[in-house]
């Protein structure tokens, strides 16, 4: 990357989700994203407060394309966290590990809090020996009023690809 570049010119921001209502039944539909022409993707959620008891799940999966194609789990051992009643005093991220390492992760506390949580993929986090290149990430239905949204947030550019080019969603 270079010194003096702007995110914008390294980085390519693709939303899964735009802010939502995350109680609309079955939770909000997530955009599919590839990673061909990147190394690493960030996937921040970020959400407001909800109500006790109904917390938030994000799920990753993995695909062979942008439209789900042979999806199967995605699995990932941490996550970083902000996450309390005022999220923007909250200082530094956390890193805690998923307990269940699986393709899932949720906050027994995620329902009263505003949250950002950023997990990290490398794109060699993906089965790529079986065609795999493509990720979405979703959240449950909370069951009550809680607006959220996920951003999918590629770099590391493979061949130095333009971010304005790159990692089209479908």
């Amino acid at each position: 990357m270079t010194v003096n570049a702007k995110a914008v010119e390294v980085m390519q921001f693709v939303p899964a989700f735009a802010p939502v209502d995350m109680s609309t039944g079955a939770g909000p539909t997530s955009d599919w994203v590839t990673m061909k022409d990147f190394r690493r993707c960030a996937i921040v959620f970020s959400a407001g407060v909800g109500t006790t008891g109904n917390d938030s799940t994000i799920t990753l999966l993995q695909a062979t394309s942008v439209t789900g194609t042979s999806s199967k789990a995605l699995n990932f051992s941490e996550v970083y966290v902000k996450q309390g009643l005022l999220v923007n005093a909250i200082a530094q991220f956390t890193k805690t590990d998923n307990p269940t390492a699986d393709n899932s992760y949720t906050s027994d506390t995620s329902g009263e809090s505003e949250l950002v949580w950023v997990i990290e993929i490398k794109a060699e986090d993906l089965d790529i020996d079986g065609g795999f290149d493509c990720i979405q990430a979703s959240v449950n239905d909370h069951g009550a009023a809680k607006v959220g949204s996920v951003l999918y947030v590629l770099y590391d550019a493979v061949y130095g690809v333009d971010p304005a080019l790159g990692a089209i969603a479908n």
